[in-house]
């Protein structure tokens, strides 16, 4: 069953340089129970999607084409009171920068217990009760209820975010680069609780991270961007035996693997195009080393090559035969 379908989305900022085409004609699934990493380099539309599908993007951003169908309803038709009975209940965020998105002038279990009482008829001490049993759920003493977000550690923080997210018991949860600002233990252990948490609950997830290793150990599907678009999607062990974009097979090059004989990372060359005006044909075509002239003039379109499996990009047979 397919709890999220995403159809043809194209979002743009409309500023005074330009429209900045942050995500142009991108179209994937979200089955229920599966877990889908969208991955890519700071900049590729990743989050523009998750503030697409929340209908929260900031000013001037605009979703020009597309649907977005959550159980068959299209998100982006919804008055503001249809909506409301979508978020949080139907669909929730784990944003990243949890200081930046938690209230430092209320305690945390307010903060949890809000949107329990704004989307379920319940009453203010089910509601904080609630709270406690989510900070538990999370590794949190629900003493900690009582604390204000400054008085927490970062690691922390970002637990409670994930108990928001949690509160009213969504099918999909989005989590938009949740270690983001934390070192490396720490992020480890958030990601380790949110694996489990999505494994003990059923839940169906979106995560959205420019690190393609936490996806590997966190995901079942893995979908690529570059420049707004969507190259390559597939299930994440497809994807890291036979990446077949050359930019998937760029980012996974670039992290290093402790199995297997040792090698040198590999850099991605260049830097991302500018989305006011991308190059011509594939977006990727100067950066990549299998660029040919079809590449600067014909932009290729996503292919499904598999039962689970596509790409976009006018050698990705070549590419393969030579594996």
């Amino acid at each position: 069953m397919d709890l999220l379908d995403i159809r043809n989305l194209r979002t743009h900022y409309l500023t005074p340089f330009g429209a900045v085409k942050a995500i142009e004609d991108v179209s994937f699934k979200l089955r229920k129970g599966v877990a889908l990493g969208l991955a890519g380099e700071s900049g590729c539309g990743k989050t523009t999607i998750a503030l697409s599908i929340m209908r929260i993007l900031p000013y001037p951003g605009k979703v020009l084409e597309g649907e977005i169908l959550f159980k068959g309803t299209d998100i982006l038709k919804l008055d503001e009171s249809e909506l409301r009975k979508v978020r949080w209940k139907g669909i929730s965020t784990v944003f990243q920068g949890a200081m930046a998105s938690l209230n430092p002038l209320f305690k945390v279990g307010r903060q949890i217990a809000d949107p329990i009482m704004i989307h379920e008829d319940v009453k203010k001490e089910e509601a904080y009760a609630r709270a406690d049993e989510l900070l538990e759920l999370v590794g949190i003493e629900k003493s900690r209820a009582k604390n204000y977000p400054w008085e927490l550690s970062g690691g922390m923080r970002q637990r409670v975010m994930v108990a928001m997210g949690l509160a009213c018991n969504p099918d999909v949860i989005i989590a938009d680069e949740p270690t983001t600002a934390l070192d490396v233990i720490v992020a480890h252990q958030v990601m380790e609780l949110i694996k489990d948490l999505r494994e003990k609950l059923d839940l169906s997830m979106m995560l959205i991270t420019h690190d393609i290793s936490v996806i590997a150990q966190t995901c079942d599907e893995l979908a690529v961007m570059y420049a707004g678009e969507l190259v390559e999607l597939s299930d994440v062990n497809t994807m890291f035996e036979s990446p077949l974009h050359p930019y998937t097979d760029a980012l996974i090059s670039a992290f290093p693997n402790i199995k297997g004989e040792k090698r040198k990372l590999k850099s991605i060359v260049g830097t991302p195009p500018d989305l006011i005006n991308p190059p011509p044909g594939c977006k990727f075509n100067p950066r990549c080393p299998h660029a040919q002239e079809i590449c600067r003039t014909a932009e290729p379109e996503l292919k499904q090559i598999g039962d689970n499996h596509s790409v976009a990009c006018h050698f990705w047979e070549e590419i393969d035969a030579k594996r």
